[in-house]
């Protein structure tokens, strides 16, 4: 029996060392197929020594929690990285491209307009995510060029 519990314990503490090498890497790596696959490990080393379930429970409890710690070390940025850049050749000014051309100003503007309300106070963030979801939607692949031909 004792034996039993050794290996049980042995087991335990190498899932825990796993564990926290998984939420290090979770917070550090940009890699998510590696960080899924640590903490699979450490789903099989607990499922060898417990319950599944119990063993499930543990695996997503510390994914949430090497989540959320990502969200908050992450702070501020999360809310203020955008980007939006458009590259035109000048020289061609068929029709379609002068259309695309407008089309994008005008996307740009409303983004930028959507940017000085939402500092003015005049729109809810909620507001402003719309307004940038739209135009996230109108600058999807194809949807440009389905609208010109």
């Amino acid at each position: 029996m004792e034996r039993l519990f050794e290996i049980g314990l042995s087991n335990a503490l190498m899932s825990a060392a796993l564990a926290a090498v998984a939420g290090l890497a979770g917070l550090v790596c940009r890699r998510p197929a590696l960080v899924h696959a640590l903490w699979l490990l450490v789903l099989m080393m607990l499922a060898r020594t417990s319950d599944p379930w119990t063993a499930l429970g543990w695996a997503t409890a510390g994914y949430l929690i090497a989540g959320a710690a990502t969200f908050l070390w992450a702070g501020d940025v999360r809310t203020r990285v955008r980007t939006a850049e458009v590259c035109m050749v000048t020289w061609n000014n068929d029709a379609p491209t002068l259309i695309r051309s407008r089309v994008i100003r005008s996307l740009g503007a409303t983004m930028t307009r959507a940017d000085e309300q939402l500092a003015a106070g005049a729109i809810s963030p909620a507001e402003y995510e719309a307004t940038w979801w739209r135009v996230y939607d109108r600058l999807a692949p194809g949807v440009l060029e389905a609208g010109v031909r």
